[in-house]
């Protein structure tokens, strides 16, 4: 078997899931004894992932990667973008020879440079798709089709992101679903959260997360519930700032000011759910998985999901919290009336939520399963992922 090495390539250097999720890969990986790189995009400032990487002693490097960001996919950058793609070719490939690492993993289908760069000095290709792309169209295939196309394995964050990326049953021998995690936290405590009570949304404010779907909800219980309190925790993606502003326009505009904190980013999100009397994840594109629903449930908050995406899994189709349909203003309304109605249910789906992060989602139960595919992968000469799996 050949050495354990492992060269990481992710194209953020931020705070939000996909960042904490490959440092924890990446920590845990070394720690089992994987030698690790990182490689980032320098198309923003270094930021927490370069930070947290240099504090635990693993290698990280920034150059070009070219991230298929939606500002350089336009008709008019098009021919920069497919420049932009030959130089993060020649970069990986640089970065390859350096390190010779037995993998490369590519940590997203948006880093569309991975198909292009082969199998230099016999190296093997590892996608982790954390992501389902709705739209536009061409986006959706070429982020759909290419991993599965180029790459010797493909790990995906849930069942519902591996069925996305593997359409008509294409290539689903070598898609393996691992589940993210979350690390352990002190317990808080269950049972009344907050006087008034709060309901928590925590995420990107961007076009499909659907903040904009619980302003709904909340004026549609103002009247009916007017002691309830609402928060809304997140920033929007670089360029698209102008969010945070039409955030705060519809609140105004709807008499909810006095109802609404609007946080912007919190670095540590879990302390925010410890407030929350309740969580929503109402997401009106399928969440690829929903780590922020872990991060709720960790803390004892019971939950409000859309019915898609990775939400059923981790809800166990509404077993362990309520599930709605996305986009559907009056269903969330509804849910939040129902548990706040029910403080008996708010308690149990609270405390069923908790115990079910710590014996499922644990943070070792899932490098240990990365470890199996990784390892197997490098054990023989497997055809497919899951014979990858089975090696171990």
């Amino acid at each position: 078997m050949r050495e354990r090495s492992l060269l990481l390539i992710h194209p953020t250097d931020e705070a939000y899931g996909a960042d904490r999720s490959l440092a924890r890969l990446a920590i845990g990986l070394r720690d089992r004894g994987w030698r690790v790189r990182i490689l980032l995009s320098d198309d923003g400032q270094p930021g927490w992932l370069t930070e947290r990487a240099r504090e635990v002693g693993i290698p990280v490097s920034r150059g070009p990667l070219a991230p298929a960001r939606r500002r350089y996919l336009t008709l008019s950058g098009l021919p920069t973008y497919l420049l932009r793609l030959m130089k993060a070719r020649r970069w990986i490939h640089r970065e390859v020879k350096s390190m010779e690492p037995s993998i490369v993993l590519i940590n997203t289908s948006a880093l569309l440079v991975g198909g292009l760069i082969g199998r230099p000095r016999g190296i093997r290709v590892v996608w982790y798709v954390r992501e389902i792309v709705v739209e536009p169209p061409l986006a959706r295939w070429l982020f759909r089709l290419v991993p599965a196309l180029t790459g010797d394995l493909v790990l995906t964050v849930s069942q519902a992101a591996r069925r996305h990326l593997t359409p008509f049953g294409l290539r689903r021998s070598r898609v393996v679903a691992v589940w993210n995690a979350i690390e352990p936290r002190p317990a808080p405590a269950i049972g009344p959260r907050m006087d008034p009570p709060l309901v928590v949304f925590v995420g990107r404010l961007n076009r499909w997360k659907g903040y904009e779907v619980l302003v709904e909800a909340a004026a549609l219980l103002a009247e009916e519930l007017p002691d309830l309190k609402f928060a809304i925790a997140g920033e929007p993606p670089s360029g698209e700032e102008w969010r945070t502003e039409a955030l705060r326009e519809d609140i105004e505009r709807l008499g909810l000011t006095d109802r609404f904190e609007v946080l912007g980013f919190v670095p540590d999100g879990g302390s925010v759910f410890e407030r929350a009397t309740i969580a929503v994840v109402p997401s009106v594109w399928p969440e690829p998985f929903g780590g922020v629903t872990l991060e709720a449930m960790r803390a004892g908050a019971p939950v409000i999901a859309t019915a898609h995406g990775g939400s059923p899994e981790i809800l166990q189709a509404g077993k362990f919290g309520v599930l709605i349909p996305p986009g559907d203003a009056f269903a969330l309304a509804g849910a939040i009336r129902r548990l706040m109605a029910d403080p008996a249910l708010r308690t149990r789906l609270g405390a069923m939520g908790r115990r079910r992060v710590q014996e499922v989602f644990s943070a070792e139960r899932s490098l240990e399963r990365l470890d199996e595919v990784l390892t197997g992968l490098l054990s023989d000469n497997p055809r497919s992922a899951g014979e990858a799996v089975r090696l171990r």
